[in-house]
């Protein structure tokens, strides 16, 4: 079997690079295969899952509206009263069950950090979710990462 890997990018709207990094890379292992040892290599023993925008509705909001700096998902339909129409949304990177609403993320819905309702509570979120949970078998899961972090 081969090893897995997933890689995700555009989580933030405002990081253009991310996405066409990893674009990039996607184009040298593919134009590159059966020319260079490394890349038959990495291909030929390991299985890769490449995400190139995980928040593509904010992506679309940070490239028309630049001048915003948008940094969260954009969900027209959610109630967040006494916030403007500029700083609606989920911060979708804080929006992951694992350490939600700790250090760094806001309960403010005004907040470029806001973590959201629940873990989890963005469309985003869950589609990522699922997807790793597809990839990755549960007995392959850390039960406690922080606990069984590796630590040089």
């Amino acid at each position: 079997d081969k090893g897995k890997v997933l890689i995700t990018s555009g989580v933030h709207a405002r990081e253009y690079a991310p996405p066409e990094l990893v674009m990039r890379y996607a184009t040298k292992l593919a134009e590159s295969y059966d020319i260079d040892a490394e890349i038959n290599w990495i291909l030929e023993h390991t299985e890769i899952h490449l995400v190139f925008y995980v928040n593509p509705d904010g992506r679309d909001v940070a490239e028309k509206n630049p001048e915003l700096y948008w940094r969260k998902n954009f969900n027209p339909g959610s109630k967040q009263d006494g916030c403007s129409k500029n700083s609606r949304g989920v911060d979708i990177n804080r929006n992951f069950d694992f350490m939600w609403s700790e250090k760094g993320a806001s309960n403010n819905p005004c907040d470029e950090t806001y973590y959201g309702t629940s873990a989890g509570s963005e469309a985003e979120t869950q589609a990522i979710a699922a997807y790793a949970n597809l990839l990755f078998p549960k007995e392959q899961r850390k039960r406690d990462p922080m606990k069984e972090m590796d630590v040089a």
